[in-house]
């Protein structure tokens, strides 16, 4: 799969019938895609346990951190395809039928930031890194209602946003549990 048309069917309206066929499946976005970014967050919370353990939690024993980035993960493949799911359900609220493939294809783009920005844990600084998550936040969101337009065929401003803002925040809500789930486990391990 071609990662520039990959990321054309967000940002380059066409027709349904033009991109019907030149979509990726849902296996395919998903091990090709999904499956390999989301290692970013653990193996870079595995490099900030190692070069630099009173970074982020000055408290928390660094040890741990090599299993929140396991369980991290898990939850990551796992609320993927739920959001998908949340997506497609969300469409009946402005009167569209998405199949799942598309809501997919929609919240696997929406997760990329998200992945990757986990690489600028490199550079030792709290501040820098919150900022890059917000930023990823922002292009996250941008990129749900670009998908929302171009690969469901929202034309209405309105519906699109409201479509968006729902969807952001059930995964606000998701990053939430998400985030709880880590710390449950890392108060356990």
């Amino acid at each position: 799969m071609n990662l520039i048309r990959f990321w054309q069917l967000i940002f380059l309206p066409q027709s349904k019938s033009a991109t019907a066929d030149q979509k990726p499946s849902v296996k395919e976005v998903f091990f090709a895609y999904i499956l390999p970014l989301s290692l970013i967050t653990p193996v870079m919370l595995s490099y900030v346990a190692k070069h630099y353990p009173k970074l982020f939690l000055d408290k928390l024993p660094t040890d741990r951190l090599f299993l929140v980035g396991l369980a991290m993960y898990v939850m990551q493949m796992i609320s993927v395809p739920i959001m998908a799911l949340i997506l497609k359900n969300l469409g009946a609220m402005v009167n569209i039928k998405p199949t799942f493939r598309d809501s997919f294809l929609i919240i696997a783009y929406a997760a990329v930031p998200a992945f990757i920005i986990s690489i600028f844990y490199v550079i030792p600084n709290f501040t820098i890194n919150l900022a890059m998550h917000g930023i990823a936040a922002l292009a996250g969101c941008l990129i749900i209602y670009k998908g929302i337009k171009n690969i469901l065929g929202l034309q209405s401003r309105g519906a699109r946003f409201m479509l968006t803002l729902a969807t952001v925040a059930t995964a606000a809500t998701g990053f939430g549990v998400v985030l709880v789930a880590t710390l449950i486990f890392w108060e356990k391990a």
